[in-house]
């Protein structure tokens, strides 16, 4: 079974120049976390709570960080750490990378499993 947590917005103290670490960037992040459905019997405490994987982002990407990388490793990290699934996938976007061109976001995906 995948829990997964789709498009949540923030506004970050993110970036490698001083400028966007002071005026912060938009990002999204995307998280999906696969769990044993074999013992679901309608209860909470048999799953991860999608409560509990919001308040582990949130509290990650509220932290100065310089990259997106930064923010996807410690949630990661975070998850497995605070609960036992099985493969966990995070993806982070930068929303209008400050570039020479437009581009709508920068992003990095990162996916690691129990070992």
């Amino acid at each position: 079974m995948i829990i997964s947590l789709e498009q949540i917005k923030f506004h970050s103290p993110l970036g490698w120049y001083d400028e966007e670490q002071i005026l912060g960037s938009d990002i999204t992040v995307d998280i999906e976390v696969e769990i044993s459905s074999a013992k679901l019997h309608d209860n909470l405490s048999e799953t991860i709570n999608y409560e509990s994987l919001y308040e582990i982002i949130s509290s990650v990407v509220k932290k100065p960080a310089k990259l997106i990388e930064t923010y996807a490793e410690e949630i990661t990290a975070n998850v497995f750490s605070k609960h036992s699934p099985l493969h966990v996938k995070v993806k982070v976007c930068k929303l209008n990378p400050p570039l020479s061109g437009e581009v709508k976001a920068a992003c990095v995906s990162l996916e690691k499993s129990l070992a």
